[in-house]
């Protein structure tokens, strides 16, 4: 049996580098090495066996999560002989909220026929997750969203 190719999509590439930052920040280069380098690692066994995760199909068709050491959950899908790894959420900062609103609004976009920014849905996920708005004058891409434009409030 050959094995499935995994790929990171450049949003869960970007997670990964701010996880490593996040780790350095708040113990050292080589821990954050270690773990990042790990988290991957992980990521790259899916090639053997990726239907090991948990379906998520509530939260988008096809979606599986799977937990590295039930602090960092992985998002990511399964078709024609790839795994697609598209989250990488470290639960040291309550990500898993987040992540499940960002997989919706992703998911929402597509459905309507206009898919969203991945990076810009992010900020509208941890936005959402800790019920705050986003504050910006990008209507058009955050549509439908809790937002507040500064140039057209009145203070």
């Amino acid at each position: 049996m050959t094995g499935y190719e995994v790929v990171f999509t450049p949003e869960a590439e970007e997670q990964l580098a701010e996880l490593y930052r996040y780790i350095e920040e708040n113990a050292t280069a080589a821990v954050a090495l270690n773990y990042t380098s790990a988290v991957v690692e992980y990521c790259e066994g899916l090639a053997t066996f990726p239907m090991r995760g948990t379906p998520r199909d509530d939260v988008r068709p096809g979606l599986r999560t799977t937990a590295y050491k039930r602090r960092t959950e992985i998002a990511y899908t399964v078709d024609d002989g790839r795994v697609s790894i598209i989250g990488v959420f470290h639960g040291g900062r309550d990500y898993e909220k987040a992540g499940l609103i960002w997989a919706r609004l992703m998911a929402d976009g597509t459905a309507k026929g206009r898919p969203r920014s991945a990076l810009d849905m992010i900020i509208a996920a941890i936005a959402e997750a800790n019920e705050c708005v986003v504050v910006t004058d990008n209507e058009k891409d955050f549509a439908g969203l809790k937002i507040v434009n500064p140039l057209r409030a009145s203070f």
